[in-house]
């Protein structure tokens, strides 16, 4: 189950990315990408099988990140950049509900 959430994790965060780069428009830093990137993460990590009770949790972990790392579109789609975020988060989440 733990490698199941973090791949589903992984494309949540994935997904998110790529709905963000496609927005284009959305510097860096603003609320409007941090909405956009939430919402599609939370959509994509349900609709992957994750389970509806880690997506909020798991998902406002890796914007915190996001945002702590002051990480625009284009940086959040290197996966390099985001396996890392999406990894720990999985983590932390599933540690957080019991699950870990």
């Amino acid at each position: 189950m733990r490698n199941s959430i973090r791949t589903i994790a992984a494309a949540a965060l994935a997904t998110g990315s790529l709905a963000l780069a496609a927005c284009g428009g959305m510097g860096s830093g603003s609320e409007e990408m941090y909405d956009e990137f939430l919402s599609s993460c939370q959509s994509s990590f349900t609709q992957s099988g994750g389970p509806a009770n880690m997506a909020e949790p798991y998902c406002n972990c890796a914007l915190d990140e996001v945002k702590e790392q002051d990480l625009g579109p284009l940086e959040m789609m290197d996966e390099e950049t985001i396996m890392p975020i999406a990894e720990e988060c999985a983590k932390k989440t599933m540690e957080d509900l019991g699950l870990g």
